[in-house]
Parts: C-alpha cells; sequence; structure tokens
C-alpha cells in the first residue's frame, strides 16, 4: 500500500485513505518516519541462526523485501561487508520460513504436555530478536570475546 502513495496529491491521498482505519493509519504513519537500523548479513545470521552464506546468497536474490524501498540491499561497497538490510527486511525475510502450529488430528495419539503452548523445551534454540537491545548485547560480547574477555 505504501507504493501506492508515493507521488499522490494530497486529493489522490485522501481518497485511497478514505476506507481505512485509525489503527491502519497509524501504524502507517509509525512504520513512514521510524528510521530503521540496517543490519549485516553476519548480524542476521547470528540471530537467525542460519549460515551467513545463506543470508549473503538470500540478499542477492531479492528475497530480503523493505517496506518502503520493496526487495534488495544498500551497498556502500561492491564485497560482502557493505552490503546491508534494513531490521524490517530481514523480519520479513525470517517470516517467509515460518511455520505455524498446527494441532494434531484427532486420530493421532497426544504426547501429553507437549501439545500445549508450553511445549519449547530448555534444548530447544530460540530464535533471537533483532532488537536493537539483543544486537547490543551481542555487539558487547563480541568485543569482550576479542579482548580475551577482559573489559
Amino acid at each position: 500500500m505504501r507504493r501506492a502513495l508515493v507521488g499522490k496529491s494530497l486529493d489522490e491521498l485522501e481518497s485511497l485513505l478514505a476506507s481505512t482505519s485509525h489503527e491502519q493509519l497509524v501504524r502507517l504513519i509509525h512504520q513512514l518516519v521510524t528510521f530503521d537500523r540496517l543490519l549485516t548479513a553476519r548480524e542476521i545470521s547470528d540471530a537467525s541462526h542460519v549460515c551467513k552464506t545463506d543470508v549473503l546468497d538470500d540478499m542477492h536474490a531479492g528475497r530480503f523485501v523493505d517496506p518502503l524501498f520493496g526487495p534488495g540491499f544498500f551497498c556502500r561497497s561492491l564485497n560482502s561487508t557493505g552490503m546491508r538490510v534494513t531490521a524490517s527486511a530481514a523480519n520479513a525475510w525470517r517470516r517467509l520460513w515460518f511455520v505455524p502450529r498446527r494441532d494434531l488430528p484427532s486420530g493421532k495419539k497426544e504426547r501429553g504436555s507437549q501439545t500445549g503452548d508450553d511445549a519449547i523445551s530448555a534444548g530447544q534454540k530460540a530464535v533471537r530478536d533483532l532488537s536493537p537491545e539483543f544486537l547490543e548485547r551481542a555487539r558487547v560480547g563480541d568485543d569482550q570475546g576479542a579482548n580475551g574477555g577482559s573489559a
């Protein structure tokens, strides 16, 4: 919808958004005014538990779709270290391979408490978020590891 708004006059915008709810308008405005953080392939691969080369391949294939700019990535140099995508595009990419929970068919045996929402065990890897707080903690941890554990 945002792409349809680009280059429109005020009257055209008013007619396009006439049927849009207040909540949708607030979300749209928030997305348009929020400055999104740019992430490297390494940051995305660390947070998502996938190989960095898979992330780079998906960047080149256009699978990262930014809500404002569309498919692609930001690049300041020709090597892979200069390639970055927005956090919104990274989260949209991760949603591509999210599989929602389904209930078991009634003919199958249920496995006790493991069929409910509390089924995630402590041993399972949880996909970390790409929030600025997590990335900052990860960066501080990497800096401490590079310095031999001393701060």
